[in-house]
């Protein structure tokens, strides 16, 4: 059975979204028109994220396999995820929307092998969604099972996925498509970092047996250091493998703290505060916001169960609150909190 990506699942099992129900939509131009063969349900979910106003899944009505999205749900070139439950199998297709795409979507939702085996794009925007598909294909995961050599595995796969990447752009290069640059970089910041993703868990995991200097040179011997230097830029935003590094699987964050524990153990403050701390020290603007924010609600909001626990991790956390730069965040972490609060005390 094909796998499916983690920067495609995180998106919908790791952030929370809103709910927009699109089902009395007026009329609009048509962005895409889908049409899934055997397809068993009646609605689909359109994940899209906005990075200012937070994560936002679309209900989009199918009838007899056939839905389409209008224009009024895509104002600006982004990213997205159809998702749907098909009989057993949930099958995910991740998107390049832009607002005068005219998009047509094929494919044979019977299980998830052939739904990936006849996805079919066509019409205006359909060479970069290709291009799209294409690359994800090769974004896998490494195998901690110890099958495989990590460092054989990550030079194969930076090769492959290098290689790929220079012919697609050409195989597939749209020189009528004004969204077709920007689309194609943020495809490269994806590759870029995925692959960082899973250098930085090979990382925290050499840390165990290797001196910090030691793992620090692997690193550099192993990934574009300009990249590194500039990880707060927030054109990297736009990538969901850049959003997961940040805010899903926080590997970048977790080995920096590991990092710091190795070199100058800290037993004055909490796990809690260290990371908090950490994020503040590191990150910077909007990239800031975003991990922060992210880290907050997953750790304070989601993952706490105990009022004890909730009221120290609070206590430290509503300080804060007010260096968001982007009060939208505040102000959904302050409702949230107290939500979570008021959950807690009836327990």
């Amino acid at each position: 059975m094909r796998k499916i990506r983690w920067s495609v699942l995180f998106l919908i099992l790791q952030l929370g979204f809103a709910t927009v129900n699109a089902f009395a939509q007026t009329k609009n131009r048509i962005i895409l028109t889908g049409k899934f063969e055997n397809f068993t349900g009646n609605s689909l979910d359109l994940y899209l994220t906005n990075i200012s106003l937070g994560d936002v899944n679309h209900k989009i009505p199918v009838i007899n396999g056939e839905f389409t999205i209008p224009d009024s749900l895509i104002t600006t070139a982004q990213t997205g995820i159809l998702a749907f439950k098909n009989t057993n199998d949930y099958l995910l297709i991740s998107v390049l929307l832009a607002p005068k795409y005219r998009i047509s979507l094929k494919a044979d939702a019977l299980n998830t092998i052939r739904f990936y085996e006849t996805f079919v794009w066509s019409g205006h925007g359909s060479l970069i969604n290709n291009f799209y598909s294409e690359m994800n294909k090769n974004l896998w995961d490494f195998d901690e099972s110890g099958k495989t050599d990590f460092d054989i595995w990550f030079k194969v796969t930076r090769k492959t996925t290098d290689s790929l990447y220079h012919k697609y752009s050409n195989t597939y290069k749209d020189v009528h498509d004004p969204n077709f640059s920007y689309f194609q970089k943020i495809i490269f910041y994806d590759i870029q970092f995925h692959r960082l993703n899973n250098l930085m868990r090979r990382a925290c995991i050499m840390l165990d047996h290797k001196t910090p200097e030691e793992v620090n040179d692997y690193i550099k011997a192993n990934y574009d250091q300009s990249i590194l230097k500039n990880i707060s830029d927030k054109q990297f935003l736009a990538s969901a493998d850049y959003r997961r590094l940040m805010s899903a699987s926080f590997w970048h964050l977790f080995y920096l703290v590991k990092y710091d524990d190795k070199v100058h153990p800290d037993v004055s403050r909490t796990k809690y505060q260290i990371y908090l701390d950490k994020i503040l020290q590191v990150y910077k603007d909007e990239v800031r916001d975003y991990v922060l924010y992210k880290f907050i609600h997953l750790n304070l909001v989601e993952a706490v169960s105990s009022y004890e626990e909730f009221r120290e991790r609070a206590a430290l956390t509503m300080p804060i609150l007010n260096s968001f730069k982007n009060k939208a965040y505040n102000n959904k972490l302050i409702r949230s909190i107290q939500n979570k609060e008021s959950k807690l005390v009836r327990v």
